[in-house]
């Protein structure tokens, strides 16, 4: 059927473009956004008064003038005034869906206001799925809530849906989720409850649909694709569910669950279809609830999308974004973009709205753009205001953008026209506006030239079409200047370090003089390797500021652009040219320590050997000049006095007229001296030979120097050197050859005979010892002879024991030098412990044993029988005793005796008379 351009008219302003009564929303701490419906621009709302964790809701007129909002409990007007009566409705700050404006079918003044309540705590008790009537005109049009709090289940699920059931009759249906009787049983909630709205009232007996997998879980959105046949519930422990909806009976079914692949996060929250009804969007959440629950990093959400077209929904996934993030609401927006609410945790919002772009297109190019939208200093919390689905049913694409995007925004160049393409109907009427008035139709009805900024509409009204059958497309026209290139300096300052043709370069480093006096706000610059690249906005350079050269001398073209729209652009060039860098090739220098001491790795090295080859003159450094602004060269580099060992030397080369340098560096490497120490004994009073120690085929390979106490001895340069010690001897031996030298160093121990001080001898006894005491400087052997014989071997002990009596003579050598061997006699006294004097010739006298006579006795030997009484006294000439007492011979027995020796000892002991 046919209708007139009145009708029409009116339908462009009435239920067909109904979205822009979603064109401002009000959520979070505060925060809110409007949508502007000339130019489609987004733009942050901070006079909201709600403060909501999660659900709330809003309603706008015809044209996106607000009404009012609520966060399920409380009203606001359009001044953010709570409105009358508008205290105490049944819905929940903590409901994922607290609350849905729905329009009274055929009446612009009535609103329903539905809630939904949530259960905290155990003690709680929810009110249920109820339904309140707002009268907007009222209270001069701020509006009251007349009616209130009507209940229509006693119990049910944080999840409301609505979508138009009728075109023609505007009837509308609003879906929740239930128990079976509605009621809090203990039992799953497993029942979809669909009322159905008309013009005249609420049919509140609902259609039921029982569903094969109920779950336990209030919690998580439930949204109805645009255009109704599609409905998905969110259920954030126990799964995630699509159904087919039925809008003409109001029946669920064809249950489908959908896995979520993210290990992280895989707890559904949020949900949304985009305005084609072929992507479901899903704001997934790893649910982290327990100690640490207020800490952001505890938290993992997931944006994810699947194509509901596909033969396995669950394997067409695609992940959009995965962060450290709580979980969050999904909403579709009257520009057809999906919205994203971001909150750190359940108590802590953020101050911004993340944004699927092109949520029409599949996997990454639906374009995920965190953090897109700026609150104005306020928070997002977890929750988005849900509106009628059939609001942002999606329109006919009458851009046809050549990314293949359907989209409603068309941003050009001034200067520019555009040819805006309905669909052709055979027979049909096309009726076009501009920013809501009418034009006229081009020779092709189906077109429309757009040149200037606005909106442009387009209703079609197919031949025998009912009202619900109209066709609807527009396009938000906004035109942005095109840029000036301005001409920009040649980089051609640029040192080719190491010569190789390529160097990393900031192309940006003009970038102001491209710009001019254009605002890098508004305007960007991009880089290309081509002339053709730049203008087909191909193949950019990713990193202008760290950009690798093709060619020694290469054009570069830099395309400036409106952030706007890059379509408009303008490009200039400039070249970029490398510079050669001085030739410079250096080597370690290795040398021996020549200068005392001659062991601490320091000595004088000449830099320039360190220079194989170079073309221009060069400076030394002991700290690198790359590096250290305040490096000072080195002045005297050919007698450069290291001062650490294995020191690193930094030598530049640099090329006077074009300032480009090579920097290199090296290793000073001082070889330490070989040094030696022996020790030469002497004897006292002797000159000791001392020698350098290389063999005599050698010998003449090497110059010699000799030292006293470190100090250069004159003349004395041969091999060896007789010296009668009075200090510390050294030679430096110096290689003819290397230069290196090794530094021998004598220490001079003086020895010398022994002199012997004392003689300790322990004789007359069953065991005789001797023990000698001596000074001297050497180190010392002892041995007894007897007879010009040893007597024993020498030892390093100077004591002797078991020694016979006799006469020895001490001897006592230096085996330190060799320096002599001292002598001295001994005698060790003996006695016979028995004698027989019997006249058979042997044992028959008793005396001292004194072999040479050299103890002499200083008394008379005393023989005592054993009552004490003396009985003999002998002289040291006599020959013995015979056993006799004035010519009477005594008997056998035990016999004393005494004895005082010239050297003041006196000894006292027995002896045995045998008969």
């Amino acid at each position: 059927m046919k209708y007139s351009f009145i009708v029409i008219a009116c339908l462009m302003h009435g239920f067909l473009f109904a979205q822009f009564e979603a064109a401002n929303w009000y959520f979070g701490e505060n925060a809110g956004i409007h949508f502007n419906s000339s130019t489609g621009e987004v733009t942050a709302l901070t006079d909201g008064k709600i403060n909501t964790y999660e659900g709330s809701s809003s309603i706008s007129d015809e044209d996106g003038n607000l009404l009012f909002y609520t966060d399920g409990t409380t009203v606001y007007n359009r001044n953010h005034e709570v409105m009358e009566n508008g205290y105490f409705l049944y819905g929940n700050s903590s409901s994922t869906q607290s609350a849905i404006v729905v329009p009274f079918p055929g009446n612009d003044n009535l609103f329903y206001i539905f809630t939904v309540d949530t259960v905290i705590s155990n003690s709680d008790t929810s009110e249920g799925f109820n339904y309140s009537i707002v009268d907007i005109t009222e209270n001069g049009g701020l509006g009251r809530v007349t009616l209130k709090n009507q209940n229509l289940l006693s119990y049910s699920s944080e999840k409301l849906s609505a979508v138009v059931r009728d075109c023609e009759t505007e009837s509308i249906w609003v879906i929740t989720l239930s128990t079976a009787t509605g009621n809090d049983d203990g039992s799953q909630f497993d029942t979809f409850y669909a009322y159905s709205i008309n013009d005249q009232t609420i049919d509140t007996t609902p259609v039921k649909s029982i569903v094969i997998s109920g779950v336990t879980e209030r919690r998580g959105a439930l949204k109805l694709s645009p255009d109704g046949t599609k409905l998905v519930s969110a259920n954030v422990g126990d799964g995630l569910f699509l159904y087919d909806f039925d809008t003409d009976t109001g029946t669920v079914s064809n249950q489908q669950e959908l896995s979520i692949k993210t290990t992280t996060s895989n707890q559904s929250y949020g949900a949304e279809f985009s305005s084609n009804n072929r992507y479901l969007y899903i704001h997934a959440s790893n649910d982290f609830n327990g100690n640490g629950s207020d800490i952001a990093s505890n938290h993992r959400s997931s944006l994810i999308q699947y194509d509901i077209e596909a033969l396995n929904i669950s394997d067409s996934q695609v992940t959009l974004d995965n962060r450290n993030l709580f979980r969050g609401a999904l909403q579709l927006g009257p520009d057809g973009k999906i919205y994203r609410a971001l909150a750190s945790t359940y108590d802590i919002g953020l101050p911004y709205l993340g944004v699927i772009e092109n949520p029409n297109a599949a996997g990454t190019d639906a374009n995920y753009n965190h953090n897109a939208i700026d609150l104005g200093g306020n928070n997002s919390t977890q929750g988005l205001p849900p509106f009628i689905q059939s609001f942002f049913n999606q329109k006919i694409d009458i851009i046809h953008a050549s990314d293949g995007v359907e989209t409603s925004i068309l941003p050009l160049c001034v200067g520019e026209t555009y040819t805006l393409r309905a669909e052709e109907i055979t027979n049909a009427d096309y009726y076009w506006t501009y920013n809501g008035d009418q034009i006229a139709n081009q020779t092709e009805p189906w077109t429309m030239e757009a040149n200037k900024e606005g909106v442009y509409r387009v209703l079609i009204t197919p031949e025998s079409a009912t009202i619900c059958e109209l066709i609807e497309g527009e396009a938000y026209v906004t035109f942005y200047d095109i840029p000036v290139a301005n001409p920009t300096s040649d980089i051609n300052t640029i040192c080719d370090v190491g010569n190789d043709g390529t160097e990393t370069i900031d192309l940006t480093i003009n970038e102001a003089e491209t710009l001019g006096s254009q605002s890098d706000q508004d305007y960007q610059v991009v880089y290309f390797e081509t002339l053709v690249d730049a203008e087909s906005d191909t193949n950019q350079i990713s990193t202008p500021s760290n950009y690798t050269n093709l060619f020694e001398e290469q054009d570069i073209y830099a395309r400036v652009e409106n952030l706007g729209n890059t379509n408009c652009y303008a490009v200039t060039s400039f070249t970029i040219k490398l510079i050669g860098t001085p030739q410079l090739e250096t080597q370690d220098i290795t040398q021996c320590d020549m200068s005392s001491p001659y062991n601490d790795g320091l000595t004088i090295f000449n830099l320039n050997d360190a220079v194989v080859s170079f073309d221009t003159d060069v400076l030394f450094y002991d700290t690198n000049p790359e590096t250290t602004s305040s490096a000072s060269p080195i002045t005297s580099p050919n007698a450069f006095a290291n001062t650490i060992e294995n020191q690193i030397i930094y030598v530049r080369a640099t090329n006077t007229n074009t300032g480009c340098y090579t920097d290199q560096s090296f290793s000073l490497i001082s070889i330490d001296a070989e040094i030696t120490i022996e020790t030469a004994y002497y004897c006292t009073d002797t000159e000791v030979y001392l020698n350098a120690g290389v063999s005599a085929s050698e010998m003449n390979n090497y110059t010699y120097q000799w030292l006293l106490n470190d100090t250069v001895i004159s003349g004395a340069t041969s091999y060896d050197y007789n010296v009668f010690p009075n200090g510390s001897y050294s030679v430096v031996i110096t290689d003819k050859t290397t230069n290196c030298v090794e530094l021998k160093t004598y220490n001079l121990e003086e020895s010398g005979s022994a002199t012997i001080t004392d003689i300790k001898v322990e004789d007359l006894r069953d065991i005789n010892t001797v023990t000698v005491s001596t000074t001297g400087l050497g180190n010392y052997e002892y041995a007894l002879f007897k007879d010009g014989d040893p007597y024993t071997a020498y030892q390093s002990s100077n004591y002797f024991t078991n020694v016979y009596p006799g006469h020895y003579i001490v001897k006592v050598k230096d085996v330190k030098n060799n320096c002599g061997i001292s002598e001295a006699n001994v005698d060790i006294l003996g006695f016979p412990k028995f004698f027989t004097p019997n006249g058979d010739g042997y044992h028959d006298t008793w005396k001292i044993d004194n072999e040479s006579q050299t103890l002499v006795l200083r008394s008379t030997i005393l023989i005592f029988n054993r009552y004490g009484q003396l009985v003999k006294e002998l002289r040291t000439t006599d020959e013995g005793w015979d056993g006799t007492q004035n010519g009477t011979p005594l008997p056998s027995d035990d016999y004393w005796f005494t004895l005082t020796l010239e050297d003041g000892r006196t000894f006292k002991s027995h002896f045995s008379l045998k008969r």
